[in-house]
Formats: C-alpha cells, structure tokens, sequence
C-alpha cells in the first residue's frame, strides 16, 4: 500500500461571514454554531486536524471558547488554535470546557509570530517536555490542566508557517521542537526542497525525521465559492477546479516527497469543505492515499508517520 498523506484545514472563513445586524441594530450572535458544524463537517472527512486564528479583526469569536463548543460534538479531529507564542506566563484565559478539550488530547497550537528573544516556540520546555502554559482564570480550568501534565508528560502538538525563504532562526526552531510545518511555496519542487533540508536538520538535532510534519499550505477554490473569503499569501500555491483533479495533483506530489500532507485553505470554508469531504476524500481514499478512519483519537496520534 502506498503511503498515506495528512489533510487538514484552516476555517479562518467561517469567522469572517457574519450575518447582518438584527432589527434595532442589534449584534447578530458569534457564529458558534456555524463554525461547529463545520468541525463536524471535517471530522466526517476524516481530516486530521482544523485551524482557527481568531486575530485580524473585530467581531472574531473567542477562539477557546469556539474550539471548546465545538470539541463538544466532535470526538477525534484535531482542533488547533493560533497563538502568537508559547510563553512561559498566561497564553490566554481558558473556560473549563476548553480545558477538557485540552486534556483529552485534540488540542493543539499553531504559533503565529515570535516573542522577542524567545522565537517562536516561547520559553524552554520545563520538565519533561510540557511546556508551561498560562492557567487562565479559572479554577477548574487549572484543575484540569495540572491533571492534563500529569496523565500526559507531553505538551499539545505545536505547528508553525513557514516559507521557503530560508533556512534562518524560524526553520531550526521548528526542526528542533515543532510537530508540524504548514509551509508556504510558490512551486512544488522549493517545497520538495525545504522538507528535506527541515527533515535534515531535525535529524541533526537529534530527533527522528520523520515525527516531524510538513505540510504543504494550498488555497482552495472547489467550483463555487466564488474566491471570497480567507486570502492566502502571494507565494502560497492555488488550486482551482473539480476534487478529482485535486486528488490526484495531491497523490502526485505525495508521492514524489513534496510534502507529508496538505493543509487546505478555502476559498469560502462551508462550500469548499463540503468538495473536500464528500469529493476530495473519497477519491484520495481510492488511490490509497488516505486513510479509511482514525487510527487513534488523539492529535498526536493522528500526526503519526502512515502507511
């Protein structure tokens, strides 16, 4: 059997979609419920994990608190928040659901910018291996984190972006500790190029290669979401057309090491995830590329090496 590719998503679009102000001009409510639906859309999938960044502009949901409802009704995908860094103080203040959902294992960071001085991936690891993690303002959230480093010596999984513009601080930085690299390039081969120099310097720091991912970032636009929404950068690569076609422009440059997997960037999240769940995957599924369900219900189980 071939080996198997991650897929995962970025649904920043279902944040920027809100619906008109009610009668009298009041604030329509934060689409909570839209942005579940769609982490339930993706788990269908069987995608590894979704991104949120709830930073850019006004009316953005409290990440947590979104990740938290929509952990309620989901049970195995990976649901990664971004940060701007792993400080050693406060990250952000957490409600006790959100803490659950970080204790049972799905939770995960995606680290934006770096602090000064610390670089992306915020202070050292302290013990072994958890990183120290602000307890927020809640008493039942600090419970549950002391007991989430307790059962689970490991600190969630963390990703980074990247470009091929390198190697520099950021690219050792995420070869020495980051789990995953949703990287940036303007063609598959700079791509193929900079996951092998990412895995060559994270063997020389003497961690296994292959645990860490790269990720190929790819904007999406499946037939009919008209372009608007989420923009990726310039040197991000596109997509345009039917899942077919993109499943088998995936499963080639699986196979020809461009990238472990692919982190999808909708043109217009509830219409492209719909492509990618009930016309991307299956067609990965059959040519063997995808794998048929979960093999474990944690993100770090999820970001395994395939096959």
């Amino acid at each position: 059997m071939a080996a198997q590719l991650h897929l995962s998503a970025a649904l920043d679009d279902a944040t920027s979609d809100h619906r008109p102000a009610g009668a009298g001009g009041a604030c329509p409510p934060p689409p909570y419920a839209r942005w579940t639906r769609l982490v339930h859309l993706a788990e269908q999938g069987g995608l590894d994990f979704v991104t949120l960044d709830g930073a850019g502009g006004s009316g953005r949901p409290d990440v947590p608190a979104v990740l938290a409802r929509a952990a309620g009704t989901t049970s195995r995908i990976g649901l990664v928040s971004a940060v701007a860094a792993l400080p050693a103080g406060r990250l952000t203040p957490l409600t006790s659901a959100a803490a659950r959902f970080a204790v049972d294992g799905r939770a995960g960071w995606l680290v934006r910018t770096a602090l000064p001085g610390t670089g992306p991936f915020g202070a050292q690891p302290h013990g072994r291996g958890a990183y120290a993690a602000g307890p927020g303002r809640h008493p039942a959230a600090r419970r549950a984190l002391s007991a989430a480093r307790l059962r689970r010596p490991h600190r969630p999984p963390v990703a980074v972006v990247l470009d091929v513009h390198g190697p520099d601080r950021r690219w050792l930085q995420a070869a020495r500790h980051a789990d995953v690299v949703l990287l940036d390039a303007e063609h598959p081969a700079a791509a193929q190029v900079c996951r092998a120099a990412l895995k060559h310097q994270a063997a020389a720091a003497g961690r296994d290669p292959n645990a860490l991912r790269v990720l190929l970032r790819l904007g999406v636009d499946l037939g009919r979401g008209g372009g608007r929404g989420l923009r990726p950068r310039a040197e991000t690569l596109h997509f345009a057309g039917p899942p077919a076609e993109l499943a088998g422009l995936l499963a080639e440059w699986h196979a020809e090491g461009v990238a472990d997997g692919f982190h999808l960037l909708p043109a217009h999240a509830p219409t492209d995830l719909l492509a990618v769940v009930y016309g991307l995957v299956p067609k990965l599924r059959e040519r063997g590329v995808f794998r048929s369900g979960y093999r474990g219900r944690t993100l770090r189980e999820h970001l395994a090496p395939t096959a």
